[in-house]
């Protein structure tokens, strides 16, 4: 599986806990894709389930879908994809496991969430080895002005939360990546 990233890709993983691998799918297949998220979001409405998580989400001009799996087998295939694949692996090894799939799609004022960590809310401290992965698929240009995720800068070498120190947020930095490429994030 590793041999689908590139040697620079693995190194951005190790030493900054992220990368970005442009045009693992066409922009016209993302833009396929945007389409049938938000006909899953169309779907989840018509069958009564919120796309707005109040607890997570700062207000409803951030779109979440919790099924898209199971909503539409497009985003099946995506999951399969070898490239994807393969960037999971070079954080987490090749015997792992898919256990969540969802998607947000951030609307103009959409607000950013509170400052987390995904590993944190299933594994307690301390985080000693990486133990998940995030594959973020860019259906459209991802930018600070359009709701880009935030990170924080070599955040993968945190193993406790007091290690996070004094006003973690204000170190907070966005993903940027052309629609069609994967964001790689380690935990």
């Amino acid at each position: 599986m590793g041999q689908l990233i590139s040697d620079s890709a693995r190194a951005a993983l190790a030493t900054n806990g992220w990368c970005v691998i442009p045009d693992v799918i066409s922009r016209e297949t993302a833009a396929e894709g945007l389409k049938r998220l938000w006909s899953v979001v169309e779907a989840n409405a018509r069958d009564g389930y919120s796309c707005h998580l109040p607890d997570i989400d700062p207000n409803a001009n951030m779109v979440r879908i919790m099924s898209p799996l199971w909503s539409d087998g497009w985003f099946r295939d995506l999951i399969q994809n070898d490239t994807g694949l393969a960037a999971a692996a070079a954080v987490i090894g090749d015997d792992f496991t898919i256990s969540n799939c969802s998607a947000n799609i951030a609307l103009p004022g959409s607000g950013s969430m509170a400052l987390h960590a995904d590993l944190a809310s299933i594994l307690p401290e301390p985080w000693l080895h990486p133990w998940s992965v995030n594959i973020i698929w860019c259906l459209t240009d991802v930018c600070p002005d359009n709701g880009a995720t935030l990170f924080i800068p070599r955040s993968q070498k945190v193993t406790r939360v007091a290690d996070l120190g004094d006003a973690p947020a204000q170190r907070l930095r966005p993903f940027e990546a052309k629609a069609g490429s994967i964001v790689a994030m380690d935990g």
